[in-house]
């Protein structure tokens, strides 16, 4: 009951705990079977698979399984490659959005994710009828709030692993047909530039092995349009919505490629107001000489 008055008992002592929780294997093995049953199969990706180093694998998955790949609403990380032919980007972000997108699919697994980050409230069902949802999440507080679905509690990456070897291939099954992507841009240049055009110019310059840390929520729809993500650990995004995130992050990502030997740049998409909030961390960037470029997005 004295601590404050006590000397401190010296270093801290250095620990290391283990992050993976592998699947329940029988339970996976039966998802396995319901997705190779399935006729019309759709994947949901979510920030777990990336964080867990299950990008490769999560590519090889989906391709075996010849399903739809939507990554999950609001991303704090991309699990899956934007420019793949499977990929049909974002889910929605409401109830009744997501829900139009999966009708139609017999069998949606969502690996790594929440059933779903909703934002704003749009009432509606949260699954289409006839519509069978699975989940793989490490996070018991995501299983646990799904309003739908089964849930496995494990790891993405060794989920996938062993989904991989258990799901067969199917050649009866139609490969969903690449989606045409077209960019466009005003006839004339605008002044100032409108947000099409500031990603258009940063798509001209993008070293492919950059990283984009991006807090401009009101320009999400023009970033993936012409920045995708095709690497992994290469996007970061905040996962609770509070504001000045975004540029010191960007510092403490590169810092942390700096520790672990890594050069690349990281560039830092940031609304004017989320910029306000933290912008003494550039002092930082400046103190320490990152590899940094702050793109500051002004309403209009």
């Amino acid at each position: 009951l004295d601590d404050w008055n006590k000397p401190a008992l010296g270093p801290a002592v250095i620990r290391t705990v283990s992050h993976r929780v592998a699947p329940d294997e029988a339970r996976l093995f039966d998802f396995a079977k319901r997705l190779n049953k399935a006729k019309r199969p759709m994947l949901v990706f979510g920030p777990e698979v990336d964080r867990s180093g299950g990008w490769d694998v999560g590519v090889a998955f989906a391709e075996k399984v010849q399903a739809e790949v939507y990554g999950a609403p609001l991303p704090d990380r991309v699990s899956f490659p934007e420019n793949h032919p499977l990929y049909r980007g974002q889910l929605p972000m409401t109830i009744a959005g997501a829900t139009d997108v999966m009708r139609g699919h017999d069998v949606v697994m969502v690996i790594g994710a929440q059933v779903f980050r909703y934002y704003p409230y749009v009432a509606g069902d949260y699954l289409p009828e006839g519509t069978e949802l699975l989940q793989i999440t490490s996070d018991p507080g995501l299983a646990g709030a799904a309003p739908v679905g089964e849930s496995i509690l494990g790891d993405s990456r060794l989920a996938l692993e062993k989904l991989l070897d258990a799901v067969t291939d199917a050649p009866d099954r139609v490969a969903p047909a690449p989606v045409a992507r077209k960019h466009t841009l005003p006839d004339i240049p605008s002044s100032p530039l409108t947000p099409p055009e500031v990603y258009a110019s940063l798509s001209a310059v993008w070293p492919v092995n950059s990283v984009l840390v991006t807090e401009s929520t009101s320009t999400m729809a023009q970033q993936q349009e012409w920045l995708p993500t095709i690497h992994s650990g290469s996007f970061y995004a905040t996962a609770s919505g509070g504001i000045g995130w975004g540029v010191p992050a960007a510092v403490g990502v590169a810092l942390g490629d700096r520790a672990r030997g890594v050069k690349r740049t990281v560039v830092a998409t940031i609304g004017d107001g989320s910029f306000q909030y933290s912008v003494q961390a550039i002092w930082t960037a400046v103190q320490h000489d990152l590899r940094i470029v702050f793109v500051v997005m002004r309403n209009e």
